[in-house]
């Protein structure tokens, strides 16, 4: 346990290092004002946010020891992205003299470390104030964000296990942070910021947890206690659904679905996903993340969960995952019906929804023996596959987000907790089918 502390107490210094070193070298933006900035912004912010996730997936690709290398490399690359994005966003809207490395600072880590950043920006009447201080007070704001970040950073830090599905949550999530930056900055530039406020407290930062106010009103951005979603409820949640070729993703708020986007891809579920996310998340950050966990398409619920984990950690906010046949329009508000499907290798799979719920299965067994079990069903048979399965009449049909978001929805505060503490994994139909290779088998026999 000693251990652990010391090394995250080591990168937590190192991210304080990385974040002085960068905001030491302010980048400047060839950019000039424009008459439609909010547009100019949105193009800027979607340019920044694909580079950021190029340059994260690639550093995400090594796994194990080598990869958790590349953790800070990753980090350093992505904040010189979003660096340069803010500073171009400043520019388009006119708000370039302002600048200062503790704006720069607010913009990147307000939605990632907002008690951290709490006190930097004020309000002035309409507009915004940053308040700068000495190089001391600086690298007490430093420290304070790299404590917070390097949290975060660990448990990005597991998905450098994960050979190509880790690189993709590694770019989900450098995508993501990415647009949330965007968005904090666009916020701030739009309402223009004003002269900057002298008198950033120096010290390590460390107070009685309340935000300060200042000027005319209250701190921007700061929001006390813990995540909204368990202090007033899941209000607004994102589903997303991979498990078939018609994949989607919704949004659910207060209550009811808002937005449903749903596209087609044939195993192409990495290279479709992120334009639905992206329009799912230009209404705010969601309380909670649900992925359906299949059974279904192998690359496609990955894909999934992998986007899922990394909107989940860049809001760091809750994922779970709920199976995938608990989502079907067609069944929805059905009390009982069963779901069957092609598990390979010559079997079938079978499962039962009761209120929502899975409460069998999936069962895999040889056709003859589905087809009996299918036969004493007395209720409705759907499958997942696109077509009837010749030993029953099952009806096709296809899990949905939006679905999934009422099922997500219908969970009480308690069992979303418990969904939450449970890694969220694909719902198997059997074991992984793994052989060892002949050459490490004779390894072995040589070293016996």
């Amino acid at each position: 346990m000693n251990k652990m502390a010391a090394e995250a107490d080591s990168l937590a210094q190192r991210v304080v290092e990385v974040i002085v070193g960068a905001m030491a070298r302010m980048p400047t933006s060839a950019l000039v004002p424009s008459g439609d900035p909010g547009e100019a912004g949105r193009v800027i912010a979607q340019r920044a946010a694909l580079k950021a996730a190029a340059a994260a997936g690639v550093l995400g690709l090594p796994v194990g020891p080598l990869g958790w290398l590349t953790i800070l490399p990753e980090m350093a690359k992505v904040w010189q992205i979003q660096a340069q994005m803010v500073s171009d966003l400043a520019a388009v809207y006119g708000q370039s003299a302002h600048g200062s490395r503790e704006q720069m600072v607010y913009c990147l880590f307000r939605h990632g470390a907002a008690a951290a950043v709490r006190d930097l920006v004020v309000r002035v009447g309409e507009r915004y104030a940053v308040k700068q201080g000495s190089r001391q007070a600086f690298q007490a704001l430093a420290k304070r964000v790299g404590i917070a970040v390097s949290q975060r950073a660990l448990g990005k830090g597991l998905a450098r296990w994960v050979p190509v599905l880790g690189a993709v949550g590694v770019a989900g999530y450098a995508y993501f942070d990415t647009v949330q930056v965007a968005r904090t900055a666009m916020e701030l530039f739009a309402r223009g910021v004003a002269e900057p406020l002298e008198g950033a407290e120096e010290g390590d930062g460390e107070g009685d947890g309340e935000g300060k106010a200042g000027a005319e009103g209250s701190v921007v951005g700061f929001e006390s206690g813990g995540g909204g979603a368990w202090r007033e409820g899941m209000e607004t949640i994102l589903a997303i659904e991979t498990s078939t070729a018609g994949g989607s993703v919704a949004r659910y708020e207060e209550g009811r679905v808002v937005e449903v986007i749903e596209f087609a891809s044939d195993r192409q579920h990495h290279a479709m996903i992120f334009e639905p996310l992206r329009v799912a998340l230009r209404r705010g950050a969601p309380d909670v993340v649900v992925v359906g966990t299949g059974p279904g398409s192998y690359s496609g619920i990955r894909v999934g969960i992998a986007a899922g984990l990394g909107i989940s950690l860049a809001h760091g906010v809750p994922l779970i995952g709920l199976p995938s046949l608990t989502a079907l329009g067609e069944a929805f508000g059905q009390e009982r019906y069963a779901v069957t499907g092609d598990a390979r290798r010559g079997a079938w799979w079978y499962a039962e929804v009761e209120a929502g719920a899975m409460v069998l299965g999936p069962v895999v067994e040889e056709e003859e023996a589905m087809a009996r079990r299918v036969a004493a069903w007395p209720g409705h048979v759907y499958t997942l596959d696109g077509v009837s399965p010749g030993y029953c009449a099952a009806r096709p049909v296809r899990p949905r987000a939006d679905v999934l978001a009422c099922r997500a929805g219908a969970l009480t505060e308690q069992a979303v907790a418990r969904a939450a503490a449970v890694e969220t994994e694909p719902l198997y139909l059997r074991a992984p089918f793994i052989t060892v290779s002949r050459k490490v088998e004779g390894l072995k026999r040589a070293s016996v």
